[in-house]
């Protein structure tokens, strides 16, 4: 920023309308305001104005004055004279009637209310990371010393001349939430969708200087002003001729530095042709021409990227050809530009964030898997990068110095040694020759397919028929580019498959050298042999599942992959029991007295319940005894304030037998649930929680089914079995990238896992989890620099320097390997979420994930899960932008660890909260434990969609779809949560009326008679009471599970607001889905205005300042509490305020006893902490549920130790 630019206020200045007023006394005062204005509060300009209108400078006495025209006013005809100056030239900028002039109170539809936030954060520029990021669309530049005169962007800064900028404002969701997804826009089906949210109109304050940030090959312009950053997006009609050029040579110099670093050797003609390949942004098609006429600029930009990255120009013939087209170029010389390589760095949030200094660690393993596909440079702490790519240089070679396997014919085939075994006709041996080469039961064998590429086959058994043919029964391999991770798979893996034939000896190509390799061997790094495959896993083509091999191989002549086959087509029929006393069908069994699950129900509601009197196996039918949920009971939430003891008890698991019975065909049955006697639960909350098929009746009727009863004998015994030995060996577990421990709260609660380590670096979410869990060790540092100590001590046994944490205490030692028995964690995801709207694959974050894998690389824990947001699957990766590269990504570093493997997306709705959130699950269990499965949906969660991966295998031309939803028609054992299940039971308490811009009157005094709650002021730090008394009992499932434990009330506060925004969300009717557009004109802001160009185009922004409903459900809960915010329905449904902390943490499934704290010494700022904590956590119920999983993996596991015993 140079001396000469400062800071311009738009609103005409006070003092010069005085100063003019004094010399041109008989113009109006608004007039003058006016021309002021349009001069941008210059004095002298506006002066020369005045001049040049024809007056004359006089003094107080009045003399002379404007000219008029009949009886227009001195504003019109100012307007009309500034204007007509400038639509005569298609080189000057005619500004709008309506234009919004940015200040500091100016606001824009998704950022939290300015008015709220430190001012000085927008004084300098040494704080300019914390100012909002912003886009600028339909732009232009223009001076206002030369009477709005389009200028270059190059012009900035430039002497004599004063650039500003216009267009349509939009906020960019770049914060620091790190869990944030758009489930709400994706699951309303039919809903538009409301991805920019512009401010039209807009002339920027002075603009500092301008910079160039290459992210993802792609350069973007920026602007700096005192209030903000703005992207530069698409350029107006008339601007583009002047903008265009300079996007263009940014852009040449992104890709340039991009293809180079793919390949150093890259040619100036390879260039080009690449360069007219490819698309851009604004759809610009570039050549050779506008390479040759930036080649000074090209040459500037490339040499700094040169040197800042390394990268030798000597090396580079396009550099040189660079080199000699600059000679002849004109020099480039900007002013006030700067080059930023790498990701923009998050701005407007408070959030202490990840050091971009700080290398990301990863070991060699993880390396040699990462080898270019991520931008940033991943620091190997025992194999340098170049290492790695030498590695593979070899195995290359080595592979391809062996001979051909690929035969055309098979010459030979005989039997060895004499037959062992005949049944019906069919002779089979234990041994063959074929071409020399003696083939026996067990041997790999390459299979002739007529394709280019022969198929992998394990000889299950060979035998000559009846017609004399010498034939086998194959059982099939996949070579790791056939699954789900296609490009990214390793060279020489391959997978067993449910995939078997019958096939002539003769197809029989000859023996291929595949190994069994177990969890704890390496990858072999180089091949001397072409000949040369291992495997480990079997590959369930179907649910792209991945599973230790050896649990999927039969024993001797017996192929698994025939039985697999056989049970999964049973499955589609009916198999009844001897006595005709029960059946099964689709994998679920039935017996006479089961209680059921119906489908005779609606869609997206609870199933139906009965019970079973008779079994017709002849019709294939069943009379069942109707059962009736007592949930029916109907709890009025608004009556929750005046009387809530008048008001009943909504219980979902209360059942009560119908005097009906009814024929229903088995199709419509969908599994057995749990009903037992009331009088036998001793504690209640504890047995809702235990499973979503427990229910209860008042008494129970009738005969019960004695297998039944007996299999759950058993599995009560297997249980306490297992909790007794559980207690003394729970899972010691670590939390990486732990925020303020959602994870761990719901991991806890399964009672088998001690999260002994956690790792969070934002020390307000270190406070929240050590207070919470005080047995954790929680590291409040980079996982990076963690990791990177750990190696150092416990790998290397090097002494560590003492350091100390982000709170300042001393730094302790991490655990040693073998000391972590599970690990689970969801790296920070801003560059995966939906919400984040301008993804950057290159953002430190997004290598979290490196670092993630890395850990359990390093520790090899029993089990690992990572979740996070579902954006992750379709997030490209590398050069090569490879689809779903991340999650292939992350799915080839596990399986190459001697890792199982299962994924999917999970609903958090449909796991007992009222919200929409959407998370990628990843399963991991080394070879000899367990894979945990994924939990069925508890509850209803209508319009849950996009819940399904699918993945398309350019190899194969196959595209497969995960999903673990099998429930017919969104139906599940419960009922959806509402907003009011959720929060209606808490203390009430709203705003006072600040009066800030209507006055007091009648109607207020009303309402303030009517009210029944206390109104507090909202303009001061906290509202509420942090510490207090309920009140009144719980009325729900959700509020009696979430207050279990709680003696008081935390965290029932909310943040503060201005004055007018308070006076805003009190006017907000008190109805269902009332929102911004029922205010009164004065209250409206005027960006969510029809006033403003861009509301018509975005159905008004419906929502923002939204009230909710107590029968529906939330959004997707963020990080940020603002009714003007990008999901703005956050409204007491019957309160005149925002929804508390408390609030928003039951949104995530917190329970009441979680309290919430901040490292923050201001109110204020602690209350924004807290929202933040909650926004980034994952579900604490979704948690639980996946917890419980792993719960029933260690029960198998050790009751399958017990009877092998």
């Amino acid at each position: 920023m140079t001396s000469a630019i400062k800071k311009r206020a738009y609103k005409a200045d006070t003092v010069n309308v005085k100063l003019l007023r004094k010399k041109f006394a008989s113009i109006s005062k608004d007039t003058i305001g006016t021309v002021l204005r349009e001069c941008g509060n210059d004095l002298s300009r506006a002066e020369t104005y005045l001049k040049e209108q024809g007056q004359e400078q006089q003094g107080a006495e009045g003399r002379g004055g404007l000219k008029r025209t009949g009886s227009r006013s001195d504003n019109e005809e100012v307007e009309e004279g500034l204007k007509k100056r400038k639509t005569d030239d298609p080189n000057y900028f005619t500004p709008p009637v309506n234009l919004v002039i940015e200040d500091e109170s100016m606001e824009v539809i998704g950022e939290q209310d300015t008015q709220e936030e430190e001012t000085e954060q927008q004084a300098e520029y040494e704080d300019s990371d914390k100012r909002p990021m912003r886009t600028l669309t339909n732009f232009c530049l223009y001076d206002l010393n030369n009477n709005n005169r389009y200028a270059s962007i190059d012009d900035i800064g430039a002497e004599g001349m004063d650039v500003v900028a216009f267009g349509d404002v939009a906020a960019i969701f770049v914060d620091d939430s790190d869990n944030e997804n758009d489930d709400d826009e994706d699951d309303e089906e039919g809903q538009q969708k409301q991805t920019t949210k512009e401010t039209a109109n807009v002339q920027l304050s002075a603009i500092f200087y301008w910079q160039v940030h290459i992210n993802d090959d792609v350069p973007e312009l920026w602007l700096l002003t005192s209030y903000g950053w703005y992207k530069l997006m698409q350029p107006s009609k008339d601007y583009s001729p002047l903008y265009l050029p300079i996007y263009a040579r940014t852009t040449i110099a992104g890709m340039a530095e991009s293809e180079l670093t793919v390949n150093p050797k890259l040619t100036y003609k390879k260039f080009v042709e690449i360069l007219e390949d490819t698309t851009n942004m604004l759809g610009l098609t570039m050549t050779s021409a506008d390479v040759e006429e930036n080649a000074d600029y090209l040459y500037q930009e490339l040499s700094i990227w040169a040197e800042e990255t390394g990268f030798d120009p000597a090396k580079s013939s396009l550099m040189k050809r660079l080199q000699k087209l600059s000679g002849s170029a004109v020099e480039y010389n900007p002013n006030n530009v700067m080059t930023v390589r790498g990701s923009v760095k998050q701005r407007g949030g408070k959030k202490k964030t990840y050091e971009v200094t700080s290398e990301p660690c990863v070991t060699s393993h993880i390396a040699s898997v990462s080898k270019d596909m991520f931008v940033r440079h991943l620091h190997a702490i025992q194999d340098a990068a170049n290492e790695v790519e030498k590695n593979v240089q070899n195995h290359n070679q080595a592979g391809r110095t062996k001979k051909e396997i690929y035969k055309n014919k098979t010459k030979n085939v005989e039997w060895q040694g004499e037959s062992i075994v005949e049944e019906d006709g069919t002779v089979y041996y234990a041994q063959a020759i074929v071409d020399g080469e003696v083939i026996k039961p067990n041997d790999c064998v390459y299979l002739r397919t007529g394709g280019e590429e022969p198929w992998f086959a394990q000889v299950i058994s060979m035998y000559e028929n009846q017609e004399g043919n010498k034939m086998f029964h194959s059982r099939f391999f996949s070579h790791g580019k056939e699954t789900v991770l296609n490009e990214l798979a390793g060279e020489r893996e391959l997978f067993l498959l449910d995939e078997c034939s019958e096939n002539h000896l003769e197809s029989v190509m000859g023996k291929c050298n595949v190994q069994h390799l177990d969890a704890n061997e390496r990858e072999p790094a180089i091949f001397e042999s072409k000949d040369y495959w291992y495997y480990r896993l079997w590959y369930d083509s179907q649910n792209a599942v991945f599973e230790d091999a050896r649990l999927h191989e039969g024993q001797g002549f017996e192929c698994q992959s025939c039985i697999s086959k056989g049970l999964t087509n049973a499955q589609k029929n009916v198999i009844w029991d001897d006595n005709n006393n029960g059946f099964r069908y689709k994998n679920k069994e039935y017996h006479l007295h089961d209680f059921v699950y119906l489908l005779t129900g609606p869609d997206e509601e609870p199933y139906d319940i009965g019970k079973i009197l008779k079994i017709n196996k002849k019709e294939k039918t069943v009379v069942v005894q109707s059962l009736e949920r007592k949930d029916t009971n109907i709890l009025i939430h608004d009556n929750m304030i005046l009387n809530s003891n008048s008001e009943p008890f909504k219980d979902n698991r209360s059942l009560g037998y119908l005097d009906e019975e009814n024929t229903v065909s088995i199709d419509e049955l969908e599994g057995t649930c749990n009903v037992v006697e009331r009088s036998s639960i001793s504690d209640l909350v504890a047995f809702k929680k235990e499973s979503p098929n427990n229910f209860f009746v008042q008494e129970l009727k009738g005969d019960h089914c004695t297998r039944c009863k007996e299999e759950k004998e058993k599995k009560k015994q297997e249980i306490k079995s297992f909790e007794e030995n559980a207690e003394k060996k729970k899972l010691v577990a670590l939390d990486i990238f732990g925020g303020c421990g959602g994870l761990t709260s719901g991991m806890e609660m399964t009672g088998v896992i001690d999260t002994r380590y956690a790792i969070e670096f934002n020390s307000s979410a270190v406070v929240s989890f050590e207070r919470n869990f005080k047995h954790t060790t929680v590291y409040n540092k980079c996982a990076n620099l963690l990791l990177r100590r750990a190696i150092s001590q416990h790998s290397n046994g090097e002494k560590l320097e003492s350091m100390n944490d982000e709170l300042g205490r001393p730094l302790q030692d991490m655990p040693k390997p073998g000391e972590i028995d599970f690990i689970y964690c969801g790296p920070p995801c801003q560059g995966f979420s939906g919400m984040n709207r301008f993804k950057k694959p290159d953002e430190i974050k997004n290598t979290l994930v490196c670092t993630a894998l890395s850990y359990v690389d390093f520790y090899k824990p029993s089990y690992f899960l990572l979740e996070n947001v579902r954006g992750l699957v379709s997030y490209k990766l590398g050069a090569e932008k490879t689809p779903n590269g991340v999650l292939k990504y992350i799915l080839r570093c596990l399986t190459s660890m001697g890792y199982q493997v299962r994924f999917g997306i999970h609903q958090a709705g449909n796991h007992g909260v009222a919200q929409s959130r959407r998370r990628l699950i990843v399963w991991g269990a080394r070879i000899g434990h367990q894979l945990p499965d994924f939990p069925e949906p508890g509850t209803c969660f209508s319009g849950t969609t996009n819940v399904t991966i699918s993945m398309n295998n350019e190899n194969t031309g196959n595209k497969t779809n995960i999903c673990y939803y099998n429930r017919t028609g969104n139906r599940a054992p419960l009922p959806a949560v509402s907003v009011g299940d959720t929060i209606s039971d808490l203390p009430a308490f709203e705003y006072k009326n600040t009066h800030h811009m209507l006055p007091d009157n009648e109607k207020y005094k009303k309402i303030r008679q009517n009210t029944i709650v206390e109104q507090l002021d909202a303009t001061e730090s906290i509202v509420g009471t942090e510490v207090q008394a309920y009140g009144k009992a719980p009325k729900t499932d959700f509020q009696a599970d979430i207050r279990h434990g709680a003696e008081k009330l935390h965290n029932h506060v909310t943040r503060s607001f201005s004055a007018l925004n308070v006076e805003r969300v009190y006017n907000i009717p008190m109805r269902p889905g009332a929102d911004h557009r029922d205010l009164p004109d004065a209250l409206e802001p005027w960006c969510l205005s029809k006033k403003n160009p861009a509301s018509a185009r975005h159905d008004m922004w419906k929502g923002l300042y939204g009230r909710l409903n107590f029968e529906g459900r939330f959004q997707t809960q963020l990080t940020e509490m603002s009714p003007m915010g990008k999901q703005g329905t956050v409204l007491h449904p019957n309160q005149r305020r925002v929804m508390t902390v408390r609030e928003a943490a039951r949104v995530q499934g917190f329970p009441d006893s979680f309290i919430f704290d901040s490292a923050n010494e201001t109110s204020s700022a602690r209350i924004k902490d807290m929202y933040r904590q909650i926004g980034n956590a994952v579900p604490v119920t979704l948690s639980f549920a996946l917890g419980n999983k792993l719960r029933e993996a260690l029960i198998k596991e050790h009751t399958k130790k017990i009877q092998q015993s």
